[in-house]
Formats: structure tokens, sequence, C-alpha cells
């Protein structure tokens, strides 16, 4: 089984932003999602950080890398355990009827 683990990104989600980039680097970092941010001095590696430490210590095998994200493969139970796991503003897609 999949499941897609990424940092918020889509419409409306600003506020959700907002709150992964303050939880990581704390409320002083640029806060702005448009065109010419380019995030925080580590080009957002904390904020990818965070989401797949959870999808690690579960168990889960890295799929690939996306954009946003990672693409990671287990079973339903490693799956359930890095859900409970990550952060609230994580943004996540999974088929809980995929064998």
């Amino acid at each position: 089984m999949n499941i897609s683990i990424q940092i918020p990104h889509d419409y409306n989600s600003e506020s959700d932003y907002r709150d992964a980039v303050t939880d990581v680097y704390g409320p002083d970092e640029p806060t702005v999602i448009s065109a010419d941010y380019y995030g925080p001095q580590d080009d957002g590696a904390a904020l990818f950080a965070r989401l797949s430490d959870p999808a690690l210590d579960a168990g889960l095998a890295l799929v690939a890398g996306t954009d946003f994200g990672a693409e990671w493969r287990g079973t339903k139970e490693q799956i359930d355990n890095c859900i409970s796991n990550l952060p609230s503003w994580a943004s996540f897609h999974f088929d809980p009827d995929e064998a």
C-alpha cells in the first residue's frame, strides 16, 4: 500500500503552510507562499524531514520524492502508525481499500 505525504500546497492552504513553517522554524521565518518565495535558508529541508521522520520510524519504504513531499510504501499497520505521528499540518493521501 502506498501513501503520499506532502507539505501543504493546495489552493487555500496558506494557513496550514504558515503553521508548518512556524512549527518547524519558529515564528520569525517568512510564511508567505508566492512565486518568488524560495523558503527558509535550508530550502525547506527541515519541513521535509519533519514529514519523513514518522514514515521512517513506522518502517515505510521510500518509493519516490515529489515536489512537495514523497511517496512511501508499507503495510496498512505501518501507514496507520505513520499517520498517527504526522504533524497536524501535513497533507497525506492513500487508498485504504488498496491491497
